[in-house]
């Protein structure tokens, strides 16, 4: 287990404390508004530790075992109380990682299964960071249905969730649950669009983006599922050699991007570099007519919004494309009606 210096830059005291709150330990709590995008956390382990040392966590010294074991501990002190509070709390070092670190003040963060901050892990600076409006993160690392999440929550941290999703009534939790399957197949759709075995066309494949950037506009997402929707739709664009389109959605992926994660982060840097240049991409082929789309001018919000989608025909054309305004808004945002 390798020890990290005690936090030199565990969170912004203007933004957040540290209270308890009754019945779930000491948590982290906004205390000021928090404007949309803002870095809350970024925070330097106080120990690294690998898979091959997680039987034989020990304390760290000290002056720092105050601190950790304040720390939730929901596997009980039978192999010792520093090995429970590692496995309740030790966070990857990012994706496929081969090791985790535990971090004071990351690890107060409240679970939310419809969050409203981001957790990511920042290669570019070594550092977990969470960017939120307010201050609950999901646990979760994919999406969820309802049972699904009961299950996962109770078995890995040892509570039922009572989140506002999961606590909503069932009428509305069965709409959300259809809305996380339809996510999921449809992410399974734009997946295949770049196999060689897709057979749909590039309209088709704007169709399948923009239904799920709708369904999870739905869901009251805020995370990196947006900027993830926009970079395929990006993506589509160029290898379509549709470069006009793809500038507009490249900096849509970079500006939600850099909301949740910030600019500094891998993929924001690299999304960067595709804001002005997306024949940069390795995907771009040259339109197969070798014409390129024009921007549209002096039109309405909503027409532009369909002209982008490809979901209605050109505004050039006779037709009227404003009923895309209420399509777009044809579900509430938190479905709360009963």
């Amino acid at each position: 287990m390798q020890e990290a210096p005690i936090n030199d830059e565990a969170g912004n005291g203007s933004l957040y404390t540290i209270q308890p709150i009754p019945g779930k330990g000491r948590d982290l709590i906004a205390i000021s508004n928090i404007p949309k995008g803002t870095r809350i956390l970024s925070e330097l382990p106080l120990f690294r530790i690998s898979p091959t040392e997680s039987n034989r966590a020990e304390g760290p010294d000290d002056t720092k075992q105050r601190a950790l074991l304040d720390l939730q501990n929901v596997y009980g002190i039978g192999d010792g109380p520093f090995l429970g509070i590692a496995r309740s709390n030790v966070m990857p070092l990012g994706p496929e990682a081969p090791e985790g670190g535990l971090f004071l003040d990351a690890a107060r963060f409240n679970h939310s299964c419809r969050p409203n901050g981001q957790k990511t892990w920042n290669a570019n600076i070594g550092r977990p960071t969470v960017h939120a409006v307010q201050i609950t993160i999901s646990y979760l690392d994919i999406a969820m249905e309802y049972a699904e999440r009961q299950t996962f929550m109770k078995r890995h941290f040892g509570f039922d969730c009572g989140c506002s999703l999961c606590s909503a009534p069932y009428p509305q939790r069965l709409k959300s649950d259809h809305r996380i399957q339809t996510v999921a197949q449809l992410e399974r759709c734009l997946v295949f669009y770049f196999s060689d075995f897709n057979t749909t066309d590039y309209a088709g494949g704007l169709i399948f983006a923009f239904t799920m950037f709708k369904k999870l506009k739905a869901e009251g997402a805020c995370d990196a599922r947006f900027p993830g929707v926009y970079h395929t739709a990006f993506k589509m664009a160029v290898k379509n050699g549709d470069t006009t389109r793809a500038k507009i959605f490249a900096e849509r992926a970079y500006a939600a991007r850099v909301l949740v994660e910030g600019d500094d982060s891998p993929e924001a840097v690299r999304l960067a570099q595709f804001v002005q240049r997306p024949t940069l991409h390795p995907l771009y082929q040259p339109s197969a007519d070798a014409t390129e789309a024009r921007l549209p001018r002096e039109m309405s919000e909503s027409k532009f919004e369909a002209w982008l989608w490809k979901q209605r025909p050109d505004p050039s054309e006779d037709g009227d494309s404003d009923e895309f305004a209420s399509e777009f808004e044809s579900e509430d945002e938190y479905d709360d009606d009963p």
